[in-house]
This record gives structure tokens, sequence and C-alpha cells, in this order.
């Protein structure tokens, strides 16, 4: 090798060794910078970690208190600061639904020191994101409200220098309770982390504000009726008590008792009684004052506590009862309502509580044997207008009736007292059918098995009713007694043969004529040839043997037949 080639190969070595340098110069900047780049990704990563961190105790710590502070309003006023300075925004509030859901409630709120307190207290007033929140089940965040297109931003949110926030839904097993919200004047952005603290904190406080509205509901009915809402026999003893360790300068007692509850309920059933409950318990709320205890101690049994009252008060509240029961049966002649009223004072405050209930109790139950049969009778009255209302008596159904079963009676040999009380039965045997459903008794097609049961119910009630009427009693077994049928298949007796009284096997072929020859709901009117040989196919099963041949004689007789 010559000195050129030498010289020539030690310049290349050269810029090799100049461009491995430059390599390298290059190759540690990109690693520095990559570290620099790895290290601040560790810090955020950190950052991210401990701001999980703290959101989780956060969380923790309030579900703790949760557990164990039965004040809810603390509970709340404890975390809406906590998630103040854990999110670092200028508001927090809480917002409860009301009983309507569209009012809103703040129940607890609190903002950044120097942030006026009015801007929390009026943000909610139209506050759409709220509605979306419940609209969507699930948070809305908003980064910049400003840029928002789906709503309206409102006025006092835009005023105030709010940019930014985040609504989480507070729910319950079934619907809203409220919401959880921040605010910011700064455009924040929102993390998955900070969504899903907002949404835990919400979760715990919506098993905190079911807990205690359970506790509320347990607490109210332990001192109250369910269904009149009015107190109970629990509460008005605790207050029998107070009033007796305490000094009153006069007391006085009124009971009051349904008239015939116990008829509406076996006859109409017990959704009619719940209904004359309900508006005793609305009408005693009228006639009193609201520092009296008004409660329901027992089935048809109310009790109003009076403090400081002398007779002639107690005299005049009684009469307002009754003048309010009177504008409530005027408005409601369908069910008229009655009371038995009986009423004691005691002037000098003894603490005789218990004689001075007697006292009321014995006066209400004097009234009440006197009412007890003038009340039946409007109640059975009114459940015969009912009757005729539904169509069992109009439509000349029972005329027919009282001539078929006179005609028959007279053709066998009845005594005259005995057609008259058949005439009777032919009118009111079906009495029993106001206490049950229309559905069932006008359908247009044939009766499931469950309904046939409850319209066989009918001879039962009307049994009840009829032993509630003077003018009734006579007719009231065989009113229980004419659906039996000859082969013991009928009902509810089981009754068969001349087990079944006379005028309840005559009945029962007359009513069968009728219905087969006139339209029912399920199905038109027969043709006579048909009504007349489904009576002689019936014979000796349903009906008497020996009254079909009498029956169908008298039809020929006096051509009611051809009529």
């Amino acid at each position: 090798m010559n000195n050129d080639d030498l010289i020539r190969k030690l310049k290349e070595s050269d810029a090799t060794i100049e461009n491995l340098r430059d390599e390298l110069a290059q190759t540690h900047s990109g690693l520095l910078a990559l570290t620099l780049e790895l290290e601040q990704r560790v810090d955020e990563r950190t950052a991210q970690l401990q701001a999980r961190a703290h959101q989780q105790a956060v969380v923790a710590i309030v579900g703790q208190k949760a557990l164990a502070n039965s004040n809810l309003n603390e509970l709340m006023n404890e975390t809406v600061i906590s998630v103040l300075h854990t999110l670092e925004v200028e508001y927090c509030i809480i917002l409860a639904c009301s009983d309507d859901k569209d009012i809103l409630e703040i129940k607890a709120g609190v903002c950044q020191e120097g942030t006026e307190m009015d801007t929390l207290l009026s943000i909610n007033s139209s506050n759409q994101y709220t509605k979306l929140t419940r609209f969507y089940n699930k948070s809305v965040v908003f980064e910049s409200l400003q840029n928002e297109t789906d709503f309206k931003i409102p006025e006092i949110l835009n005023n105030r220098g709010i940019i930014s926030g985040m609504s989480a839904l507070i729910s319950g097993a079934d619907q809203a309770l409220g919401f959880l919200e921040i605010y910011s004047n700064e455009k924040h952005v929102f993390t998955s982390d900070d969504i899903h603290f907002m949404e835990s904190i919400a979760n715990v406080l919506a098993g905190a504000i079911e807990r205690k509205q359970t506790e509320d509901h347990l607490k109210y009915y332990s001192m109250h009726d369910s269904l009149t809402n009015l107190y109970n026999r629990t509460y008005f003893e605790e207050e029998m008590n107070r009033l007796i360790n305490g000094r009153l300068n006069s007391v006085g007692i009124i009971m009051c008792d349904i008239d015939g509850l116990k008829l509406i309920n076996d006859t109409l059933g017990h959704n009619y009684g719940d209904r004359l409950l309900s508006a005793t318990a609305d009408i005693l709320r009228e006639s009193f004052r609201s520092c009296d205890v008004i409660a329901r101690i027992g089935g048809d049994e109310f009790v109003i506590l009076l403090p400081n009252v002398n007779e002639s008060i107690l005299e005049s509240f009684s009469r307002r009862i009754r003048t309010v029961i009177d504008n409530y049966n005027i408005a409601n002649p369908e069910l008229p309502l009655s009371l038995s009223i009986g009423f004691a004072v005691d002037p000098n405050g003894s603490n005789k509580m218990n004689g001075l209930l007697k006292e009321a109790d014995d006066k209400m139950y004097r009234q009440k044997l006197q009412h007890r049969q003038s009340s039946r009778s409007a109640i059975v009255h009114t459940l015969m207008e009912a009757l005729a209302e539904r169509d069992f008596i109009t439509q000349g159904h029972a005329d027919r009736l009282r001539h078929l079963v006179r005609e028959v009676a007279i053709a066998i040999g009845l005594p005259e007292n005995k057609i008259g009380d058949l005439q009777l039965l032919a009118q009111f045997h079906d009495i029993g059918k106001v206490g049950i459903p229309d559905s069932i008794l006008f359908k247009p097609t044939f009766l499931v098995p469950e309904e046939i049961i409850e319209i066989q119910r009918h001879s039962e009630i009307g049994y009840r009713i009829a032993m509630a009427a003077p003018d009734l009693v006579p007719v009231a077994d065989w009113i229980l007694k004419h659906h039996e049928w000859w082969n013991g298949q009928g009902y509810p007796l089981g009754l068969k043969g001349e087990e079944i009284p006379m005028e309840c096997r005559i009945l029962a072929i007359a009513d069968a004529y009728d219905a087969m020859t006139n339209h029912r709901p399920y199905r038109q009117a027969l043709f006579t040839y048909e009504v007349i040989a489904e009576l002689e196919k019936c014979a000796g099963h349903q009906f008497d043997p020996e009254l079909v041949p009498k029956f169908l004689e008298v039809l020929h007789n006096k051509e009611i037949i051809l009529k």
C-alpha cells in the first residue's frame, strides 16, 4: 500500500469516527428526551393513581359515615364538602326529588371561600342538565357550557361565570331520588375516574336516603293507621298517658263508630267498607282543630282527644260532624254514612282518662243501639235502589216472576200468606248481586270458573242483607237457598229433594223460564219450544220433577206462553 492509499483510508476512518460521534450524540439526546418523557408519564400515572386512591378513600369514608350516622342532613353536608375539595371545583350541591318529581329541593350545598352562596341556592331552578341526567339515567358532563348545543344554558349559570360541571343521578331501586352536582368557573376536564367517583358517592347517598325513607316509613306507620292515615291506637294511648302525667285545665273525648259497617263489608265487600272508613277520616279531619288528636282505634271506631274544652264545645263539634256527614251523604247517595257519637269531658283535668274514655264509649254505644235499625234500613234501602239501577228489578223481570210464582202457588194450593212471601222472594231473590262486580254480571261471554264461584256468592250476600232488613227477614232463608238443585248439585248448601223449601223450588223453575225467554248479556232469548224442552230435560236434576209439569200446565192454562 502506497502513501496515497494510506492517507485516503485514514481520512475515511476519520469520517466514520465523526459520523459515529454524531450518531452517538443524537442517540444520547434521544435517550435523554425519552427518559424525560417516561419520567413525566410516570409522574402523571403516579398522580392519577394517587388521585384515584384519594377518591376511593373518600368514597370509603363517606360510606362508613352513611352506615354509622343516622342523621342524613349531617351526612349530606359533610359529603358535599368532601366532593368539593376532592375534585377542586367551586360548587357542590345535593338536590332531592320531591313528591312532585318535577320539583327539586337543595338538601346540602357548599362553595369555595369567596364565592357567593346565593349562586348555589338559585342554579337549580331551571337547570336543564339535571333534566338530561334523569333522561339519560346516567351522569352528564359539561366541560364547556358555552359550547353546548344540546340545551340552552340557564341564565343564572351564564351570569355567574359557571363554565363546566357534572350531574350524577342519585337513583333508588325504582325511582330517581335526587342529583349530586358540581360546578366550576374554569374549563374542567373531568376524567373517567372523576365520573366514577361522583357516581360512587351518589350510590352511597342513594343507600342512605332509602334507609332513611324506610326508617321514616316504619316510624310513621308505627303511629298511624295505614288505611286512613289517622293516628292509631298505640299513639292514642301514648297521648292519653302524656295527658295523665301533664297539666291541663280540661280535656274532652269524642267517640265515633260507623253504623252498619259489618253489613257493608259482608254484602258489598271490604272495598266499599274501606271507602266509608276513608270518608269518615276525611270528615273528622275537616271537623276538628289541628291540636286535637284524631285516631282510629278499632275496625269501625274512631276517637278524638281534645285539650282545653268544655261540654258546650264538644256539643258544637258533634253538631259539626253531623253537618259534614249530611253534606257527604248528599254528594254520595249511593253509599250513605252514619256515625254514632258519644262524648265526655273532664272540666278539671283530673287525669281520670280511662274513666273518661269509658263514659264517652258508653254514650256512643247507647246512641248506636238507637241507630242500629234505622241505619241498617237505610243501607238496605240503598242496596235495593242499587239493585234496581243495575236492571235486576227493572225491565219487567220482577213483575213477571211475581206473576208466575203466584199462579203456580195457587195451582198447588199454597195458602195466601205464603203466596205473599213467595212474591216478596221473587222480587228480592237476587238482591245479593249488588255485591258482585258489573264486569261479571254483564259479561257478554260465558263465565270462567273463578267468575262462577264469585257470582255464586250472591245467595249468601243476599241472605245477610235480608237479615238486616225487617221487611225481608221472612224470606232471608229462601234467598239463601233459591239456587239449590233437586239432585243436590246446587249451591251454597248442597241441599237436595224436599230439603229445599217449596218456595225456592217454585222460584227456581220460574226464574229459569224467565231467564231463557229473555235476552241475556251472553245470549239471545230461546224459542218457546226450546225452553219447554230444557225445563223437561232438567226435571229431576235441577228442578222438582213434580213441579215442572204443574208449571207448564199453568203456562198453558193461563196462555202465558202465547204472551
